[in-house]
């Protein structure tokens, strides 16, 4: 296995847990099972910083699938 797959595979894994982390942490919230307010930190509200996990793993997986793109050799 060559470093750039180790590299790929612990973004994409970290992006997959940060996205179905987010979104239980919501269904969670949703279900009334934690409030929002667990999740205030300074000035952002609890849906903020739910939502940006979310995001934060949406952004390591398009990184994880992008470096087959970036090392790619275009055919000419």
């Amino acid at each position: 296995m060559t470093i750039k797959r180790i590299i790929q595979w612990m973004l994409l894994t970290s992006g997959l847990f940060l996205v179905f982390f987010g979104l239980l942490t919501f269904i969670f919230v949703f279900l009334g099972l934690y409030q929002f307010e667990l999740f205030d930190f300074r000035l952002s509200s609890g849906v903020r910083v739910i939502s940006e996990l979310s995001i934060s793993g949406c952004l390591l997986l398009a990184i994880g699938f992008g470096i087959d793109d970036y090392f790619h050799e275009s055919v000419n």
